[in-house]
């Protein structure tokens, strides 16, 4: 998307139990590579907050946990970004006959999960693409698109209800040209 003046995000939890404390930091960023540091230590014990001093031109908002006193993982439920114009997300300013300019492996959502997540994934062309997922042996448990598909934005269910709890690997293959791998985890 493009480039907005980002004033405030607001997260939402599920899951969420009284006495959990979520430490965090937010950064911004142009370009997914390089990030600049909002907040380096943020603190909240409620199931939604806001955060309302971020202030920066970014194209990308990171949340990342530092720590969470009640588990090792946190359910958000949505994110929600106010620029200065106070509209509450970031939107491509792609059409949808553009195609992408990129080929992207976006990480899954939601994650952790039981037993349904989504994956997406955009194709800058027409290619054949490969999209599997593994457990942490290494051994392929699934596999989510194997054909030929068009340029542009696509999404895919994973149902993982025959699976055991535990830390999964996806790994997408476009043409022999892009080929990306991301983690989830499966919570039953």
């Amino acid at each position: 998307g493009s480039e907005k003046d980002i004033r405030a995000a607001k997260f939402s939890f599920y899951d969420w139990n009284n006495g959990r404390i979520y430490n965090y930091s937010i950064s911004t960023s142009d370009d997914l590579n390089s990030w600049e540091s909002v907040i380096t230590n943020g603190t909240s014990s409620s199931e939604e907050w806001t955060v309302n001093s971020i202030n920066k031109n970014a194209r990308y908002v990171k949340l990342t946990f530092l720590s969470n006193n009640q588990c090792t993982w946190a359910g958000l439920w949505e994110a929600q970004i106010y620029s200065a114009s106070n509209t509450t997300s970031i939107e491509p300013d792609q059409t949808k006959d553009t195609p992408p300019e990129e080929f992207t492996l976006t990480q899954n959502y939601p994650n952790p999960f039981n037993p349904n997540t989504k994956i997406g994934f955009t194709l800058k062309e027409q290619g054949k693409v490969d999209l599997k997922v593994y457990n942490i042996l290494g051994e392929k448990v699934s596999t989510l698109v194997d054909g030929e598909m068009s340029a542009g934005s696509h999404e895919v269910n994973f149902n993982a209800s025959n699976l055991a709890s535990g830390i999964y690997i996806y790994r997408i293959n476009v043409n022999n040209k892009f080929v990306d791998t991301k983690k989830m985890m499966l919570m039953k």
